[in-house]
């Protein structure tokens, strides 16, 4: 393989590729980053609520981005919800310098609508530069 998109690939089927990995590799990264002890963070010097609203809008961005259908997004949508409540719920069973807050899920539902509107203004701005 000399590193060309596949034949018959569009701009399209290879950014929602590209995405759906992003989406994946963010999943993974935000599951070990919540169930790590408190002390093993990185130290971001942001407001806690902050950080979970960008986390979660980037999955939900590049979820929404990979899975296209409507289908697709209303699932990684729902998903993002139900996985930003229980991981809420694993915290502190994982970790005893971590613990359940409602605030945080409430922040990862603020992050998820705003990664769905980026996701929105992503898909617009492939559509008008011709690569959906």
């Amino acid at each position: 393989m000399n590193g060309a998109a596949p034949r018959g690939s569009t701009h399209r089927e290879r950014a929602a590729m590209a995405a759906r990995l992003a989406f994946i590799v963010g999943v993974g990264l935000i599951t070990a980053l919540s169930l790590a002890p408190a002390s093993a963070l990185p130290p971001l010097g942001l407001w806690d609520k902050l950080e979970h609203a960008v986390a979660y809008a980037l999955l939900a961005a590049t979820g929404c981005t990979g899975f296209v259908s409507r289908r697709g997004r209303i699932a990684v949508l729902i998903g993002l919800a139900i996985y930003g409540g229980a991981i809420e719920v694993v915290q502190p069973v994982a970790s005893a310098s971590r613990e359940s807050s409602v605030a945080d899920w409430v922040a990862n539902l603020t992050g998820i609508g705003v990664g769905y509107v980026l996701a929105l203004l992503i898909r617009l701005f492939m559509r008008r530069t011709s690569l959906a």
